[in-house]
Protein backbone atom coordinates (compact mmCIF):
# COMPACT_ATOMS: atom_id res chain seq x y z
CA UNK A 1 0.00 0.00 0.00
CA UNK A 2 1.31 3.34 -1.20
CA UNK A 3 0.05 6.90 0.33
CA UNK A 4 1.43 9.79 -1.21
CA UNK A 5 0.72 13.25 0.74
CA UNK A 6 0.41 16.29 -1.68
CA UNK A 7 -1.76 19.04 -2.86
CA UNK A 8 -3.05 18.80 -6.32
CA UNK A 9 -0.90 19.47 -9.36
CA UNK A 10 1.82 20.24 -7.35
CA UNK A 11 4.87 19.30 -9.94
CA UNK A 12 7.08 17.64 -7.19
CA UNK A 13 4.48 14.89 -7.04
CA UNK A 14 3.22 14.57 -10.52
CA UNK A 15 7.04 13.58 -11.33
CA UNK A 16 6.58 10.36 -8.86
CA UNK A 17 3.42 9.69 -9.74
CA UNK A 18 4.20 9.64 -13.59
CA UNK A 19 7.10 7.13 -12.50
CA UNK A 20 4.54 5.36 -10.79
CA UNK A 21 2.77 4.96 -13.66
CA UNK A 22 5.69 3.80 -15.73
CA UNK A 23 6.10 0.81 -12.83
CA UNK A 24 2.41 0.27 -13.20
CA UNK A 25 2.08 0.40 -9.43
CA UNK A 26 -1.42 1.76 -7.66
CA UNK A 27 -0.81 5.18 -5.39
CA UNK A 28 -3.24 6.31 -2.94
CA UNK A 29 -4.00 10.04 -2.74
CA UNK A 30 -5.82 10.96 0.55
CA UNK A 31 -7.00 14.36 0.81
CA UNK A 32 -4.86 16.57 1.89
CA UNK A 33 -5.52 19.81 3.66
CA UNK A 34 -2.09 21.85 3.67
CA UNK A 35 -1.47 23.84 6.61
CA UNK A 36 -3.45 21.55 8.72
CA UNK A 37 -2.92 17.94 7.82
CA UNK A 38 0.77 18.34 7.80
CA UNK A 39 0.73 20.01 11.32
CA UNK A 40 -1.20 17.08 12.79
CA UNK A 41 0.98 15.08 15.44
CA UNK A 42 0.28 11.76 13.55
CA UNK A 43 1.89 13.19 10.12
CA UNK A 44 4.79 14.78 11.97
CA UNK A 45 5.09 11.29 13.72
CA UNK A 46 6.29 10.00 10.18
CA UNK A 47 7.60 13.10 8.67
CA UNK A 48 9.26 15.54 11.38
CA UNK A 49 9.71 18.34 8.79
CA UNK A 50 6.14 18.37 7.77
CA UNK A 51 6.89 18.48 4.14
CA UNK A 52 5.12 17.14 0.78
CA UNK A 53 4.95 15.27 -0.94
CA UNK A 54 5.51 12.35 1.67
CA UNK A 55 5.15 8.79 0.81
CA UNK A 56 4.11 5.95 3.33
CA UNK A 57 5.26 2.69 1.92
CA UNK A 58 5.24 -1.17 3.48
CA UNK A 59 9.12 -0.45 4.59
CA UNK A 60 8.06 3.18 6.30
CA UNK A 61 8.17 6.60 5.04
CA UNK A 62 9.82 8.47 2.50
CA UNK A 63 9.65 12.36 2.36
CA UNK A 64 12.01 14.52 0.26
CA UNK A 65 10.45 14.77 -3.90
CA UNK A 66 13.69 13.53 -5.69
CA UNK A 67 14.14 10.31 -3.28
CA UNK A 68 10.05 9.48 -3.28
CA UNK A 69 10.11 9.71 -7.28
CA UNK A 70 13.63 7.50 -7.51
CA UNK A 71 12.00 4.92 -4.92
CA UNK A 72 8.77 4.61 -7.57
CA UNK A 73 11.25 4.07 -10.45
CA UNK A 74 13.89 1.88 -8.41
CA UNK A 75 10.59 -0.40 -8.55
CA UNK A 76 10.79 -1.80 -11.18
CA UNK A 77 14.33 -1.94 -12.83
CA UNK A 78 13.37 -3.27 -16.00
CA UNK A 79 11.51 0.03 -17.22
CA UNK A 80 15.17 1.31 -17.20
CA UNK A 81 13.65 5.02 -15.37
CA UNK A 82 17.01 5.27 -13.53
CA UNK A 83 19.35 4.05 -16.44
CA UNK A 84 20.40 0.99 -18.04
CA UNK A 85 23.57 1.11 -17.01
CA UNK A 86 26.12 2.77 -14.46
CA UNK A 87 27.04 5.78 -16.60
CA UNK A 88 23.21 6.38 -17.55
CA UNK A 89 22.00 6.61 -13.94
CA UNK A 90 24.47 9.37 -13.38
CA UNK A 91 23.51 10.94 -16.17
CA UNK A 92 19.59 10.60 -15.13
CA UNK A 93 20.75 12.19 -11.50
CA UNK A 94 22.47 15.03 -13.48
CA UNK A 95 19.70 15.82 -15.45
CA UNK A 96 17.43 15.66 -12.05
CA UNK A 97 20.25 18.36 -10.61
CA UNK A 98 19.81 20.48 -13.48
CA UNK A 99 16.25 20.69 -13.41
CA UNK A 100 15.94 21.69 -10.26
CA UNK A 101 18.41 24.11 -10.18
CA UNK A 102 17.18 25.17 -13.81
CA UNK A 103 13.59 25.73 -12.86
CA UNK A 104 12.29 25.81 -9.75
CA UNK A 105 14.02 28.48 -7.77
CA UNK A 106 12.22 30.79 -9.72
CA UNK A 107 8.74 29.34 -9.28
CA UNK A 108 8.29 32.19 -6.50
CA UNK A 109 8.90 35.15 -8.45
CA UNK A 110 7.50 33.80 -11.84
CA UNK A 111 4.35 31.67 -10.52
CA UNK A 112 3.60 32.55 -6.88
CA UNK A 113 1.98 35.90 -8.18
CA UNK A 114 -0.38 34.28 -9.96
CA UNK A 115 -1.39 31.26 -8.08
CA UNK A 116 -1.33 33.30 -4.58
CA UNK A 117 -1.66 36.91 -5.66
CA UNK A 118 -2.85 37.96 -1.85
CA UNK A 119 0.73 37.11 -0.50
CA UNK A 120 3.49 37.67 -3.62
CA UNK A 121 3.20 40.23 -5.84
CA UNK A 122 5.09 40.48 -9.49
CA UNK A 123 7.86 41.91 -9.81
CA UNK A 124 9.03 42.99 -13.33
CA UNK A 125 12.92 43.34 -12.44
CA UNK A 126 12.77 39.76 -10.81
CA UNK A 127 10.68 38.40 -13.49
CA UNK A 128 13.13 39.53 -16.37
CA UNK A 129 16.28 38.28 -14.40
CA UNK A 130 15.12 35.06 -13.59
CA UNK A 131 14.10 34.79 -17.48
CA UNK A 132 17.57 35.34 -18.50
CA UNK A 133 19.14 32.71 -16.10
CA UNK A 134 16.84 30.23 -17.24
CA UNK A 135 17.44 30.58 -20.64
CA UNK A 136 21.11 30.03 -20.50
CA UNK A 137 19.35 26.08 -19.27
CA UNK A 138 17.51 26.22 -21.78
CA UNK A 139 20.00 26.81 -24.27
CA UNK A 140 22.04 23.96 -23.05
CA UNK A 141 18.71 21.53 -23.24
CA UNK A 142 17.99 23.01 -27.01
CA UNK A 143 21.51 22.08 -27.73
CA UNK A 144 21.13 18.67 -26.30
CA UNK A 145 18.26 17.56 -27.64
CA UNK A 146 19.14 18.97 -31.44
CA UNK A 147 20.86 15.40 -31.24
CA UNK A 148 18.98 13.43 -28.77
CA UNK A 149 15.33 12.38 -28.48
CA UNK A 150 15.47 12.41 -24.35
CA UNK A 151 18.01 13.58 -22.05
CA UNK A 152 19.23 10.38 -21.14
CA UNK A 153 19.63 7.04 -23.90
CA UNK A 154 16.90 5.93 -26.26
CA UNK A 155 13.99 6.06 -23.90
CA UNK A 156 11.71 8.08 -21.32
CA UNK A 157 13.81 7.87 -17.90
CA UNK A 158 13.40 10.39 -14.24
CA UNK A 159 15.52 13.06 -16.19
CA UNK A 160 13.03 13.74 -18.55
CA UNK A 161 9.74 13.01 -15.94
CA UNK A 162 11.64 15.75 -13.83
CA UNK A 163 12.38 18.44 -16.56
CA UNK A 164 9.08 17.89 -18.28
CA UNK A 165 7.30 18.47 -14.72
CA UNK A 166 9.01 21.62 -13.61
CA UNK A 167 9.05 23.10 -17.01
CA UNK A 168 4.93 22.76 -17.99
CA UNK A 169 4.05 25.28 -14.73
CA UNK A 170 6.20 27.76 -16.35
CA UNK A 171 5.30 27.60 -20.10
CA UNK A 172 1.63 27.33 -19.70
CA UNK A 173 1.63 30.14 -16.60
CA UNK A 174 4.44 32.76 -17.28
CA UNK A 175 6.74 31.91 -20.08
CA UNK A 176 4.80 32.78 -23.82
CA UNK A 177 4.94 31.72 -27.29
CA UNK A 178 7.76 34.44 -27.73
CA UNK A 179 10.18 33.21 -25.16
CA UNK A 180 9.46 29.91 -26.36
CA UNK A 181 10.07 30.34 -30.28
CA UNK A 182 13.71 30.01 -30.21
CA UNK A 183 13.53 26.14 -28.57
CA UNK A 184 11.94 24.04 -31.25
CA UNK A 185 14.24 20.95 -30.48
CA UNK A 186 12.41 21.64 -26.92
CA UNK A 187 9.26 21.73 -28.06
CA UNK A 188 9.46 18.59 -29.55
CA UNK A 189 10.92 16.78 -26.39
CA UNK A 190 8.03 18.60 -24.40
CA UNK A 191 5.23 17.14 -26.71
CA UNK A 192 6.87 13.87 -27.20
CA UNK A 193 6.67 13.57 -22.96
CA UNK A 194 3.21 14.83 -22.61
CA UNK A 195 1.82 12.32 -25.37
CA UNK A 196 2.62 9.23 -23.56
CA UNK A 197 -0.15 7.59 -21.30
CA UNK A 198 1.71 8.19 -18.02
CA UNK A 199 2.01 11.63 -18.44
CA UNK A 200 -1.63 11.84 -19.74
CA UNK A 201 -2.70 9.94 -16.58
CA UNK A 202 -0.64 12.38 -14.63
CA UNK A 203 -0.82 15.55 -15.81
CA UNK A 204 -3.70 15.53 -18.57
CA UNK A 205 -3.95 17.96 -21.57
CA UNK A 206 -1.47 20.79 -21.01
CA UNK A 207 -2.10 24.22 -22.79
CA UNK A 208 0.67 26.45 -22.95
CA UNK A 209 -0.07 30.43 -22.70
CA UNK A 210 0.36 32.75 -25.76
CA UNK A 211 1.05 35.37 -23.50
CA UNK A 212 2.43 35.26 -20.07
CA UNK A 213 -0.37 34.82 -17.09
CA UNK A 214 1.32 37.41 -14.79
CA UNK A 215 2.29 40.45 -14.82
CA UNK A 216 0.11 41.71 -18.16
CA UNK A 217 -0.63 45.23 -17.93
CA UNK A 218 -4.35 46.29 -19.03
CA UNK A 219 -5.51 48.72 -21.07
CA UNK A 220 -7.31 51.68 -19.71
CA UNK A 221 -10.63 50.71 -21.60
CA UNK A 222 -10.52 47.28 -20.98
CA UNK A 223 -13.95 46.61 -19.79
CA UNK A 224 -15.48 43.52 -18.87
CA UNK A 225 -18.48 42.11 -20.70
CA UNK A 226 -20.10 42.19 -17.23
CA UNK A 227 -19.42 46.09 -16.01
CA UNK A 228 -20.92 46.62 -20.46
CA UNK A 229 -23.71 44.78 -19.42
CA UNK A 230 -23.97 46.95 -15.99
CA UNK A 231 -23.83 49.94 -17.41
CA UNK A 232 -26.98 49.36 -19.97
CA UNK A 233 -29.17 47.86 -17.06
CA UNK A 234 -30.57 50.84 -15.01
CA UNK A 235 -32.96 49.13 -12.88
CA UNK A 236 -34.23 45.56 -11.81
CA UNK A 237 -37.17 43.83 -13.40
CA UNK A 238 -37.98 39.79 -13.70
CA UNK A 239 -39.74 38.58 -17.12
CA UNK A 240 -41.26 35.09 -16.87
CA UNK A 241 -39.52 34.42 -13.23
CA UNK A 242 -36.43 35.15 -14.61
CA UNK A 243 -34.33 38.61 -14.06
CA UNK A 244 -33.76 40.63 -16.83
CA UNK A 245 -30.08 41.78 -15.49
CA UNK A 246 -27.14 40.28 -16.04
CA UNK A 247 -26.12 38.05 -12.99
CA UNK A 248 -23.68 38.97 -10.67
CA UNK A 249 -20.93 35.81 -11.36
CA UNK A 250 -18.85 37.07 -8.52
CA UNK A 251 -21.87 37.36 -6.15
CA UNK A 252 -23.46 33.81 -7.20
CA UNK A 253 -19.39 32.29 -6.64
CA UNK A 254 -20.01 34.13 -3.03
CA UNK A 255 -23.59 32.90 -2.36
CA UNK A 256 -22.35 29.36 -3.59
CA UNK A 257 -18.63 29.10 -1.90
CA UNK A 258 -20.41 30.45 2.07
CA UNK A 259 -24.57 28.90 1.98
CA UNK A 260 -25.66 25.97 1.81
CA UNK A 261 -26.44 25.00 -1.70
CA UNK A 262 -30.36 23.62 -1.49
CA UNK A 263 -31.86 25.80 0.79
CA UNK A 264 -30.01 29.00 -0.33
CA UNK A 265 -27.63 29.20 -3.02
CA UNK A 266 -29.93 27.95 -5.34
CA UNK A 267 -32.92 29.50 -4.54
CA UNK A 268 -30.70 32.84 -5.12
CA UNK A 269 -29.30 31.36 -8.38
CA UNK A 270 -32.86 30.77 -10.39
CA UNK A 271 -34.08 33.84 -8.88
CA UNK A 272 -31.30 36.15 -10.43
CA UNK A 273 -30.46 33.88 -13.60
CA UNK A 274 -31.26 35.44 -16.98
CA UNK A 275 -31.62 32.94 -19.97
CA UNK A 276 -31.26 35.84 -22.68
CA UNK A 277 -27.76 36.72 -21.61
CA UNK A 278 -26.67 33.46 -19.80
CA UNK A 279 -26.30 30.03 -20.67
CA UNK A 280 -26.58 26.50 -19.07
CA UNK A 281 -24.93 23.19 -21.05
CA UNK A 282 -24.43 19.52 -19.73
CA UNK A 283 -20.99 18.04 -20.83
CA UNK A 284 -19.66 14.45 -20.73
CA UNK A 285 -16.18 12.99 -20.79
CA UNK A 286 -16.23 11.20 -24.10
CA UNK A 287 -13.32 8.41 -23.15
CA UNK A 288 -15.24 7.40 -20.01
CA UNK A 289 -15.02 3.64 -20.97
CA UNK A 290 -11.62 4.47 -20.80
CA UNK A 291 -11.81 5.87 -17.31
CA UNK A 292 -9.63 3.39 -14.22
CA UNK A 293 -8.43 5.31 -11.16
CA UNK A 294 -10.77 8.26 -9.26
CA UNK A 295 -7.29 10.38 -8.70
CA UNK A 296 -6.29 10.03 -12.02
CA UNK A 297 -9.83 11.10 -13.45
CA UNK A 298 -9.82 14.04 -10.67
CA UNK A 299 -6.13 15.14 -12.26
CA UNK A 300 -7.85 15.06 -15.85
CA UNK A 301 -10.25 17.70 -14.48
CA UNK A 302 -7.96 19.98 -12.14
CA UNK A 303 -6.08 20.27 -15.50
CA UNK A 304 -8.84 21.32 -17.24
CA UNK A 305 -9.66 24.12 -15.14
CA UNK A 306 -6.35 25.28 -14.57
CA UNK A 307 -5.98 25.48 -18.56
CA UNK A 308 -9.48 28.06 -18.46
CA UNK A 309 -7.72 30.68 -16.20
CA UNK A 310 -9.06 33.61 -18.93
CA UNK A 311 -12.67 32.13 -18.35
CA UNK A 312 -13.20 32.91 -14.43
CA UNK A 313 -15.20 35.96 -14.95
CA UNK A 314 -17.28 35.00 -17.48
CA UNK A 315 -17.99 30.68 -16.49
CA UNK A 316 -19.44 28.45 -13.79
CA UNK A 317 -19.16 25.04 -13.61
CA UNK A 318 -20.00 21.78 -11.49
CA UNK A 319 -17.69 18.84 -12.56
CA UNK A 320 -18.75 15.39 -11.07
CA UNK A 321 -17.09 11.78 -10.73
CA UNK A 322 -19.24 8.82 -10.47
CA UNK A 323 -17.70 5.40 -9.64
CA UNK A 324 -15.11 4.29 -7.62
CA UNK A 325 -11.52 2.98 -9.14
CA UNK A 326 -11.52 -0.49 -10.96
CA UNK A 327 -11.17 -1.78 -14.36
CA UNK A 328 -11.73 0.84 -17.19
CA UNK A 329 -15.05 2.33 -17.80
CA UNK A 330 -15.38 2.32 -13.61
CA UNK A 331 -15.24 5.73 -13.33
CA UNK A 332 -17.27 8.48 -15.49
CA UNK A 333 -16.88 12.68 -15.57
CA UNK A 334 -19.88 14.40 -16.17
CA UNK A 335 -20.77 18.30 -15.60
CA UNK A 336 -22.38 21.49 -15.96
CA UNK A 337 -21.41 24.42 -16.70
CA UNK A 338 -22.86 28.08 -16.87
CA UNK A 339 -21.56 30.88 -19.39
CA UNK A 340 -21.73 34.25 -20.47
CA UNK A 341 -23.62 34.19 -23.46
CA UNK A 342 -25.80 31.73 -25.42
CA UNK A 343 -23.00 29.73 -26.87
CA UNK A 344 -19.81 27.78 -25.09
CA UNK A 345 -16.99 30.59 -25.01
CA UNK A 346 -13.89 30.86 -27.21
CA UNK A 347 -11.57 30.35 -24.70
CA UNK A 348 -13.33 27.00 -24.32
CA UNK A 349 -14.11 26.45 -27.42
CA UNK A 350 -9.98 26.82 -28.36
CA UNK A 351 -8.64 24.92 -25.38
CA UNK A 352 -7.20 21.30 -25.52
CA UNK A 353 -9.49 19.69 -23.28
CA UNK A 354 -13.05 20.80 -25.41
CA UNK A 355 -12.55 18.07 -28.03
CA UNK A 356 -12.29 15.35 -24.98
CA UNK A 357 -16.32 16.54 -24.14
CA UNK A 358 -19.45 16.31 -25.56
CA UNK A 359 -21.84 19.65 -24.53
CA UNK A 360 -25.55 20.52 -25.26
CA UNK A 361 -27.59 23.01 -24.26
CA UNK A 362 -29.72 22.37 -21.20
CA UNK A 363 -33.40 24.41 -20.88
CA UNK A 364 -33.96 26.02 -17.61
CA UNK A 365 -37.47 26.19 -18.19
CA UNK A 366 -37.43 22.22 -18.75
CA UNK A 367 -38.41 20.80 -15.12
CA UNK A 368 -35.60 17.68 -15.92
CA UNK A 369 -32.55 20.37 -16.82
CA UNK A 370 -33.39 22.60 -14.28
CA UNK A 371 -33.39 19.76 -11.48
CA UNK A 372 -30.25 18.39 -13.57
CA UNK A 373 -28.48 22.01 -13.16
CA UNK A 374 -29.64 21.95 -8.75
CA UNK A 375 -28.10 18.27 -8.92
CA UNK A 376 -24.84 18.96 -10.16
CA UNK A 377 -24.51 22.17 -8.56
CA UNK A 378 -25.44 20.48 -5.18
CA UNK A 379 -23.84 17.45 -5.44
CA UNK A 380 -26.37 15.02 -5.11
CA UNK A 381 -29.55 14.00 -6.26
CA UNK A 382 -31.36 10.90 -8.89
CA UNK A 383 -28.40 10.80 -11.68
CA UNK A 384 -29.70 8.05 -13.12
CA UNK A 385 -31.22 9.69 -16.77
CA UNK A 386 -27.10 10.29 -17.22
CA UNK A 387 -25.09 7.50 -15.06
CA UNK A 388 -25.81 4.25 -13.01
CA UNK A 389 -22.92 5.05 -10.90
CA UNK A 390 -22.86 7.03 -7.51
CA UNK A 391 -21.17 10.03 -7.32
CA UNK A 392 -17.60 9.62 -5.58
CA UNK A 393 -16.45 13.60 -5.88
CA UNK A 394 -16.94 16.76 -6.92
CA UNK A 395 -14.79 20.18 -8.56
CA UNK A 396 -15.73 23.95 -8.95
CA UNK A 397 -14.52 25.96 -11.90
CA UNK A 398 -15.75 29.15 -10.00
Amino acid sequence: MYKLYTYPNNPRAQKALIAAEYAQISVQLPKFEMGKDNKSPEFLKLFPLGKIPALETPQGPISESPAIAWYFAKLRPDKGLCGNNFFEECQVQQWISFAEDAFTKHYPVLLYPHFMPGNFSFQEQEAEKAKQQMKRYLDVLEAHLLHNTYLVGERITLADITAVCYIVPLFRIALGETFRSPYSCLMRWLHTCLNKQPFQRVIGSVQFCKEPLVGQKKSADTTTVQEKHESTTSQSSHVNGFSNELMDMNEWKRKYSNTDTRTEALPWFWEHFNPSQLSLWYCKYKYNDELEKTFMSANLVSGWFQRLEPLRKYAFGSILLFGQSGPPGSVEIHGVWLFVGQDIPKDMKEGVDFDAYEFSKLDPNNAKDRTLVENFFAWDGDFSSITQKPVNQGKVFK
